[in-house]
């Protein structure tokens, strides 16, 4: 009888773990900030246009927001470039561990960062509530050696998908816009664009929602009654807005419509702003 077939089978592994680990570095480095490991805005783009994808087919809103902090010069020129970094990544840490994994953190250059996150449509003041809680969660003290601490605050603008465009670019234009809004008539609040689908007889409204130890008017402080928007559109203070305009705020009309004093205010003739004293 024959001897059966001896077969030979010759195997050559190689570790390839380092060669992985050394590729996901790569790409790790190709997506993300150097100082914060936050996505750089690059890799934030896309992972927006994928978002965006994503919360349309689901039935869900969007909201971007821009984010600038105010007093970040004055750290650096007070205690020097090494201090304003660690402000920076204390920040970026703050902002990271405040969102979901799935909401996309990014530092938008500088001392400038873009969040991306949905919310259920049932959820109305989910933007206005995390919006909030950010700014005084940002706003805490960083340590920056030698026994001494910094404190920055933050300028942020808002705008939702889809109630104010379905279209990325336009998005981030729209929040920076409202972010400059912001900057320049007072900073450490935010600001919403407003929705598109109010009536275009209808001038918007702009808020200023600062940290509660500012003296400019808070979200939660307002109550307003929409009507109609194809009949007189008209807004509804209640005397709690009205106390805190004459006391703390002032009413910046384009053209003479109203007083503070009064309840009722005709908004088809012109935008009103609520803002800082000067």
């Amino acid at each position: 009888m024959d001897a059966p077939d001896a077969t030979l089978i010759e195997l050559v592994v190689y570790d390839i773990t380092e060669r992985a680990e050394r590729e996901q570095s790569i790409i790790f480095e190709a997506e993300h900030d150097p100082i914060t490991h936050l996505l750089n805005r690059r890799a934030a783009m896309s992972k927006l246009s994928s978002a965006l994808r994503h919360v349309e087919e689901a039935g869900r809103y969007f909201a971007l927001m821009m984010i600038d902090l105010d007093g970040f010069k004055r750290v650096n020129d007070t205690y020097g470039h090494d201090a304003g970094d660690k402000v920076i990544i204390e920040v970026a840490k703050c902002i990271r561990q405040f969102f979901r994994n799935s909401d996309i953190v990014a530092r938008w250059g500088g001392d400038e960062f873009l969040i991306g996150f949905s919310y259920s449509p049932e959820y109305e003041s989910a933007v206005r509530d995390i919006a909030n809680d950010l700014q005084f969660q940002i706003a805490m003290p960083v340590d920056i050696g030698h026994e001494q601490t910094a404190k920055v605050g933050s300028s942020i603008g808002i705008s939702l998908f889809p109630q104010n465009s379905k279209n990325l670019h336009t998005l981030i234009e729209q929040a920076d816009h409202a972010m400059y809004h912001v900057k320049n008539n007072g900073k450490n609040f935010y600001h919403s664009i407003p929705k598109k689908n109010i009536s275009s007889k209808v001038s918007r409204l702009e808020f200023c929602c600062p940290q509660p130890s500012s003296n400019v008017l808070r979200l939660d402080e307002i109550s307003l009654i929409s009507c109609s928007a194809n009949s007189n559109a008209w807004r509804k203070l209640n005397a709690s807005f009205v106390h805190t305009i004459e006391t703390q705020a002032t009413i910046l009309p384009e053209e003479n419509t109203g007083t503070a004093n009064e309840e009722v205010f005709d908004w088809n003739s012109s935008p009103i702003r609520v803002d800082r004293p000067r």
